[in-house]
């Protein structure tokens, strides 16, 4: 055993992420098998031989090309909001931090750099 609390936290680390990859391996074959079996049971066992699977397959690299980009764009969505908010959240700050550099009248505004 190592008395080092970083090394230990390390290896915690590590366990975490070795089990939350094997939990979410385990969660994508069991969704997997769900799937396989809603099929079956909606359109027989076998049905999939009879399918053009290639075609199929071709239609849902189609839909996950375009479900990557509606989650692109959530993403910059995103960030370009987070990136927002902190800019407006420091101007906000600094204009409370020169709060009492204004007249006494209790209320400020964010000063402006440009003379």
């Amino acid at each position: 055993m190592n008395d080092d609390p970083d090394i230990t936290e390390e290896l915690e680390r590590e366990k975490f992420e070795a089990q939350a990859v094997q939990d979410w391996s385990d969660e994508f074959d069991e969704r997997c098998r769900e799937r396989h079996e809603l099929g079956a049971a909606k359109y027989g066992p076998t049905k999939f031989i009879l399918v053009d699977t290639l075609e199929e397959a071709i239609q849902e690299v189609v839909d996950l090309a375009n479900y990557a980009r509606y989650t692109y764009i959530k993403l910059r969505a995103t960030q370009t909001y987070l990136r927002w908010k902190d800019k407006y959240e420091a101007r906000t700050d600094s204009a409370e931090e020169h709060a009492d550099d204004d007249s006494d009248d209790g209320i400020s505004t964010p000063t402006s750099s440009a003379s």
